[in-house]
């Protein structure tokens, strides 16, 4: 989903007023720990038997075909689940790719780790046997990386995860060597709109294993759906957008790299999250002031990763005389928790909810003077009337 750094939230942590409350679940924190550094979430849980919703990526005659006629175009080699290769560092083949919104090990014996996506998204998980064939340990976290090119157009990163006790766990890949000559199970993991599950548009995975580059088709679009999705495109290259002026709450606006629309705003003493989760943060404003909270819907249209703290930049006028600067931050785990906007990535295609908060005296809250909010979208100003 988005990528995070622990030591950047923990340099900001310092000067936040941001506050964590929930159960005294030691699970839970160690969830939380585990997130930031791996760059997902992961819960533990025992064995139960559920099931997984899994669509596993074609390795089709038809799928080899249209790849060599991709290699045709391109010197990099075109390889397939299953397929054997050998480097000067390794030997590896692709053990399996298949999306899914939960991803498990692949024995679920007792305790161990799972990545489960967040609402409205599923993960691409790509999966390598590598066998270290060099004479000393390697990082587990730098045998595998690479990019997901959806609809030949957006652009995803991901991070990866290694597999242990005996494939029944997983565990973090940046903590973890692999021996020469052992093999081990990286996974590569994508998180990705539910949309690039559900359409028939083509998944093209650009990866650098054991130092060298492949490339790999999980899905190939099919004419009839790549052609609606230029359509579609091209629709919407026409449609209107609105590049100033009064925005209403729930009025969605288009612009050339996004679509938003203003949630809803408040005033309060205490944001917290919709959807507050078992622990979540909040932010309590200092005494004799409150928060003037406006929460963005917004969607990145463009092809690749944005910053979460770059897309949206806002002052507030109280009672058309006062100006006030605010702070952005993001909404995580299904509306249920906020983090840092500056250390979150907001993928293509993905909405994320960002707030924007502005700290102003308590009598803002009670007076009947206007509050109203300017702020730049993609280089463009709108406004907005809070009160």
């Amino acid at each position: 989903m988005r990528k995070k750094m622990l030591a950047a939230l923990l340099a900001v942590s310092m000067v936040a007023s941001m506050t964590a409350c929930g159960s005294n679940n030691s699970n839970e924190s160690a969830n939380g720990a585990g997130t930031e550094a791996a760059g997902a979430e992961t819960t533990t849980t025992e064995a139960t038997g559920a099931e997984t919703t899994t669509v596993v990526a074609e390795n089709t005659e038809a799928s080899a075909a249209e790849s060599e006629t991709a290699a045709a175009t391109d010197d990099t080699p075109v390889i397939s689940v299953g397929e054997e290769m050998t480097t000067d560092t390794c030997e590896f083949s692709i053990d399996s790719i298949n999306i899914t919104n939960d991803v498990m090990p692949p024995k679920t014996d007792g305790f161990y780790t799972h990545y489960q996506a967040e609402s409205g998204k599923v993960y691409v998980n790509f999966c390598v046997a590598y066998k270290n064939t060099t004479s000393g340990d390697v990082g587990a976290d730098e045998v595998v990386s690479g990019q997901l090119i959806y609809a030949d157009k957006y652009t995803y990163n991901g991070f990866s995860i290694i597999e242990e006790d005996s494939r029944s766990n997983f565990t973090y890949a940046n903590i973890t060597n692999i021996a020469p000559l052992s093999t081990e199970y990286v996974h590569y993991l994508f998180e990705v709109p539910e949309e690039v599950e559900s359409s028939n548009l083509g998944i093209k995975l650009e990866m650098s294993i054991g130092g060298s580059k492949y490339n790999v088709v999980v899905r190939e679009g099919s004419e009839e759906s790549t052609e609606a999705a230029k359509n579609a495109e091209a629709k919407a290259e026409t449609k209107n957008e609105k590049t100033k002026g009064e925005v209403a709450k729930g009025e969605t606006v288009t612009t050339k790299n996004s679509e938003f629309n203003i949630d809803y705003s408040d005033i309060t003493n205490d944001v917290m999250p919709p959807q507050p989760a078992n622990y979540y943060h909040h932010y309590e404003a200092p005494s004799g002031k409150v928060y003037v909270d406006v929460c963005f819907a917004y969607t990145n249209t463009s092809e690749k990763d944005v910053s979460a703290d770059e897309v949206i930049s806002a002052k507030l006028k109280y009672a058309n005389k006062y100006d006030y600067t605010g702070f952005s931050m993001i909404e995580e785990d299904s509306r249920g928790d906020f983090t840092y906007s500056n250390i979150t990535n907001i993928s293509p295609l993905s909405t994320e909810y960002i707030h924007y908060l502005f700290e102003v005296p308590e009598e803002a809250k009670s007076s009947t003077e206007s509050v109203v909010v300017t702020f730049t979208v993609d280089g463009n100003t709108y406004t907005y009337t809070v009160r």
